[in-house]
């Protein structure tokens, strides 16, 4: 119990941080680093995990609201220094390089990827992380959608400078709007929104026999990331899901149209 305290003592001191310090992004990012170290590092069973959860109440809205800004500024700095620089960048020297290959690894696993799949990743961000890791690890044909415009032209400046626009195509459109292009897998990023539209769409459109794998979030992990509500896999046949641990945030959801 005390450990519990301790903890929600923390959270509620890293919440003030957050209100007082809206504009300020080198403190933003500090104090997400330590939202990280303090959730991510400690054994927690559910009914601890409830209690945080419940105690913190609505405040939890403002964790991720932050968490999301701040994984997206670290996504643009590291594109604007990609596209900038007079020379070549290593992908790997991005800050989350680790964390998403063991993700795509695992989702690979789990949707048993292979080179010659067509994949369409929904959500892609400034910074096509998982299709250009998901390319180098399977050679697998990737089409990314991205709904903010600017951000899906820097991915596609990032694509060309990488020389992948050969194997990764970049689109400027909303994840709802899905056609059907013959696409084995679909991988939903845990920021494309609205999930509800989203998976509806995909159940209309794609053929049966295609594997969704869906990113969400669990537990203590949910001061990150909105969790997806798993009515929204009610249609589909769920065959797997790999469970976020250690530093890992996301969890991932595989889930076949029948």
């Amino acid at each position: 119990m005390v450990k519990m305290r301790e903890i929600i003592k923390e959270l509620e001191v890293i919440y003030r941080v957050i209100i007082s310090n809206k504009h300020d992004q080198k403190k933003i990012r500090l104090v997400m680093l330590r939202l990280e170290n303090l959730l991510l590092k400690k054994k927690m069973n559910k009914e601890e995990v409830y209690e945080i959860i419940n105690t913190l109440g609505n405040k939890i809205n403002v964790f991720q609201d932050n968490y999301e800004q701040f994984e997206t500024e670290l996504e643009e700095e590291f594109s604007r220094k990609i596209i900038n620089s007079n020379k070549e960048t290593n992908i790997k020297d991005y800050q989350l390089y680790k964390r998403f290959l063991r993700l795509i690894k695992e989702e690979s696993r789990l949707g048993q990827i292979k080179k010659g799949d067509k994949v369409l990743f929904i959500g892609s961000g400034p910074l096509p992380i998982t299709a250009i890791i998901l390319n180098k690890l399977k050679g697998c044909e990737i089409h990314c959608i991205e709904k903010v415009k600017n951000r899906a032209e820097i991915s596609k400046r990032i694509i060309r400078r990488l020389g992948l626009q050969q194997k990764i195509n970049v689109y400027n459109k909303k994840g709802e709007s899905i056609k059907n292009d013959d696409y084995s897998i679909v991988i939903i990023a845990l920021l494309a929104k609205p999930k509800d539209r989203i998976l509806k769409e995909i159940f209309s459109k794609v053929n049966v026999g295609t594997k969704i794998i869906c990113r969400t979030s669990e537990g203590i992990r949910q001061f990150f990331y909105e969790a997806t509500n798993e009515r929204l896999f009610d249609k589909y046949s769920e065959e797997g899901k790999v469970k976020a641990k250690g530093d890992q945030i996301i969890t991932s959801a595989l889930l076949v149209k029948h």
